[in-house]
C-alpha cells in the first residue's frame, strides 16, 4: 500500500517498517522515524514522472543519500547562524582548544586574545540589514527609498560591549522585494528580542534595542537563507531533470546544497546570493520548457530581489536568437519577447507601492546607482583579470589608463567582447537546444565576474548552479566547475586566511597614512618633529615598503587562487564551446519531451 500526495509516490509506513524483523517497541519507533523522514524528504526531491502512479518501492540508496544530504546541509546551515555571532565565542573556543591539542597551533591570536571566527562574518553588512529593518519598523517600509536610516545601531562584539557602528548616512539600495523581506525580519526582531533580555524590576520586558549581530539578530535575519538555500537546490535537480536522468539530478541536487560556497555565504556572511540565484534557475528551466510566461515572472521576482538579476538579460537575447534562427513551425521569438515584458511588468507591479510614494526613486537606489556609483575599484578581491592586475600593481583604480582608456572601460570591453564569442562558440557547436541554454547561461555569468571591474569576490556564485546543472549533459566540465567551488570556498573566507591582501593599500593603507601624518604633523610640537618624516610622501613611502614587506608572504597564495580561477574558467569555455552533446539530438529529444508535455501524454 502507498500513499500519494501530488503525484508523488511514497511507501506506507506499514511496507518500509516491515524489511526489518521487529524486535520490540523501540525498534518500531525508530523504523516508522526513519520511514517517515525519508518519505517526507523525498515528497520534495523525487521526479512525479519517474514511476507510474501507484507505484510502491522501497527507499532506494540514492534516495536515503539525498535525505542524508538534506539533514548534513540543513543542519551546517543551522549551526553557521549562531556561530557567526559572538555569542557563539564559547564554541570557537572549545573548538580551537582541541585542535590546539591535535596541531600543536595556538588558540590564541597575536595579541593573545582567543580567536573568534566571527569577527569575519561581516557584522557592518549585517549591520546595516538590521539597520534598514529597524527603519522599516519605526517609520514605514516605503520611506526606506527616501529617508536615510539612523546610522547609529549597536552590534554586538567579542570583548562583551557594543560597538556602535556608524553607518553610510545613505538610503537602501536594494530592489523592492527584497527590502518587503528584511522589513519583516525586522518586525520578526521586534517581537523576539525583548524574549531574550532580561525584565525590569516590575517584571517588564524590556523595549526592543534592535542590537545586530547578537544570536537572535543573525538568526532573523540569515534564516531566509536557508530557505533559498534550498529552493536554490531543488531548482537545479529540477533543471537537470530537463537535461539527464534522475541520477544526474539528484547528484546536482546534493552538489548545490552540501558545496561550502553556498552555505557559507547565506549563513556564515549572511549575504543574499542565494535569494537571486533560486528564482534565476527557476527562469532557466522554464526557459528550457519554453514557457515564456512563468520564466517572465521568475525573472521579475529576481530582478525584486537583486539588481544582479540583470545579468540574466544576456540568457533571453540567447533564447530569442535561438528562437528565431531555428527556423521551425514551432519556432516562438515574439512570445520570447513577451515573457521579457512579463518580467518588466512584475517587476513594476512589486514596486507600484513605492512607485506611488516616492516616484523613481526605488529605481534610482537600486539599479543607477548600483549599476554607476557603487564599489569604483578594479576588483574587490574577486580572483579574476583584475586580480593579476592588482598583483602587479596595487592599485585597484578604476580610472587608471591603458591606451587611452580607463581600466573600466576596458572591463567592459572585454565583457562585451567576451559575450560575442560565447554566444558564437556555443551556437556553432551545435548548442540551440535546451541544454545549450544552461551552458550559455552559466558561461556567461562565469565570463561576467572574470571579465569586468567592480566585481564582489562572492559573485562567482552566481554561475555555479547553472555549471553544475551543465554537467549532466557536458560532464567535462566536471574539472573545471570543481575548480570553482575550491575558489569560490577560497573566496567567501578570504577574510580568514588572508590578512594582508593585494588591495589594502589603495583601499585604505595609503589614505590612513596621510591623515595620520596630517594629524601628528599639527599635533607634534615644531621642536619635537625631528621624529616624523621630513615630508608627507616621505612617510607614505616609508608605510609603503612595510606594507609590500608585509604582504609579500601572502602573495603567493593570492596568485595561486587567482590562477587557479582563471584556468578552470578556461577549462570551462573550452568545453562549453567544444559542446560534444549539445547538438541536434539534443534538440529533438527535448522538443519531444515538450510536446508529450503539451498533449498531455506524461
Amino acid at each position: 500500500m502507498s500513499m500519494s500526495f501530488g503525484g508523488f509516490c511514497i511507501p506506507s509506513l506499514t511496507n518500509l517498517c516491515a524489511t526489518s524483523e521487529p524486535s520490540g517497541r523501540s525498534v518500531g519507533r525508530i523504523q516508522t522515524w526513519r520511514a517517515s523522514l525519508c518519505g517526507s524528504i523525498l515528497l520534495f526531491v523525487q521526479d512525479p514522472q519517474s514511476e507510474p502512479p501507484g507505484t510502491t518501492r522501497a527507499v532506494s540508496p540514492s534516495s536515503l543519500a539525498v535525505a542524508l544530504c538534506v539533514v548534513t546541509g540543513t543542519a551546517v546551515r543551522l549551526t553557521c547562524l549562531p556561530l557567526s555571532s559572538p555569542e557563539g565565542k564559547p564554541v570557537w573556543e572549545a573548538f580551537f582548544n582541541v585542535t590546539s591539542s591535535v596541531t600543536g597551533l595556538p588558540p590564541r591570536d597575536n595579541e593573545g586574545v582567543p580567536a573568534d571566527w566571527s569577527l569575519h562574518a561581516w557584522p557592518a553588512d549585517h549591520g546595516a540589514y538590521v539597520q534598514w529593518g529597524r527603519h522599516a519598523v519605526q517609520y514605514g517600509l516605503l520611506s526606506l527609498y527616501t529617508r536615510p536610516p539612523d546610522p547609529r545601531i549597536k552590534v554586538r562584539i567579542s570583548s562583551g560591549e557594543h560597538w556602535i557602528h556608524e553607518g553610510s548616512g545613505l538610503v537602501a539600495n536594494y530592489p523592492p522585494l527584497s527590502l518587503a523581506l528584511i522589513a519583516l525580519e525586522g518586525h520578526v526582531l521586534r517581537l523576539l528580542e525583548p524574549l531574550t533580555l532580561p525584565r525590569d524590576a516590575q517584571g517588564r520586558r524590556s523595549p526592543p534595542q534592535f542590537v545586530a549581530n547578537t544570536i537572535v539578530a543573525r538568526w532573523v535575519f540569515q534564516a531566509p537563507g536557508v530557505v533559498f538555500d534550498g529552493l536554490l537546490a531543488l531548482a537545479v535537480m529540477r533543471l537537470v531533470r530537463r537535461l539527464a536522468d534522475e541520477r544526474a539530478a539528484r547528484l546536482a541536487f546534493m552538489l548545490t546544497y552540501l558545496a561550502p560556497p553556498f552555505w557559507l555565504d547565506s549563513c556564515w556572511w549572511g549575504q543574499t546570493e542565494s535569494w537571486v540565484l533560486a528564482p534565476g534557475v527557476f527562469m532557466t528551466e522554464m526557459l528550457v520548457r519554453r514557457r515564456w510566461t512563468a520564466a517572465g515572472l521568475a525573472w521579475g521576482v529576481a530582478l525584486g530581489l537583486k539588481t544582479q538579476a540583470l545579468l540574466f538579460a544576456p540568457v533571453w537575447g540567447w533564447v530569442f536568437f535561438v528562437e528565431r534562427r531555428s527556423g521551425t513551425p514551432a519556432s516562438q521569438p515574439w512570445r520570447v519577447v513577451g515573457g521579457a515584458a512579463t518580467a518588466l511588468l512584475a517587476l513594476n507591479v512589486l514596486a507600484a507601492p513605492f512607485w506611488m510614494t516616492s516616484g523613481p526613486a526605488w529605481f534610482m537606489q537600486s539599479f543607477v546607482r548600483n549599476l554607476l556609483e557603487e564599489a569604483p575599484h578594479t576588483t574587490l578581491k574577486a580572483f579574476n583579470i583584475w586580480y593579476l592586475d592588482l598583483l602587479w600593481t596595487l592599485d585597484t583604480s578604476v580610472s587608471a589608463t591603458w591606451a587611452g582608456l580607463s581600466k573600466d572601460a576596458w572591463g567592459k570591453v572585454f565583457l562585451a567582447g567576451g559575450l560575442m564569442c560565447l554566444a558564437r562558440r556555443v551556437w556553432r557547436a551545435g548548442a540551440s537546444s535546451g541544454a545549450g541554454t544552461v551552458v550559455f547561461a552559466g558561461a556567461w555569468l562565469l565570463a561576467a565576474v572574470m571579465l569586468p571591474t567592480r566585481v564582489h569576490e562572492r559573485y562567482v556564485l552566481l554561475c555555479l548552479p547553472f555549471l553544475i546543472a551543465a554537467m549532466g549533459r557536458l560532464p567535462a566540465l566536471r574539472w573545471g566547475v570543481g575548480g570553482l567551488i575550491v575558489v569560490a570556498t577560497l573566496q567567501v573566507t578570504v577574510y580568514h586566511w588572508l590578512d594582508v591582501p593585494a588591495d589594502a593599500w589603495s583601499l585604505k593603507l595609503e589614505a590612513d597614512t596621510r591623515l595620520v601624518y596630517r594629524d601628528a604633523l599639527r599635533q607634534t610640537p615644531p621642536e619635537h618633529r625631528s621624529a616624523l618624516p621630513a615630508t608627507e610622501e616621505e612617510a607614505v613611502a616609508l608605510r609603503y615598503r612595510n606594507f609590500v614587506s608585509a604582504h609579500r608572504r601572502y602573495a603567493p597564495w593570492e596568485w595561486a587562487a587567482t590562477l587557479l580561477a582563471l584556468g578552470a574558467s578556461v577549462q570551462i569555455f573550452v568545453v562549453a564551446g567544444r559542446g560534444d552533446r549539445l547538438g541536434a539530438s539534443a534538440r529533438r529529444v527535448e522538443d519531444e519531451q515538450v510536446i508529450r508535455e503539451v498533449a498531455g501524454e506524461r
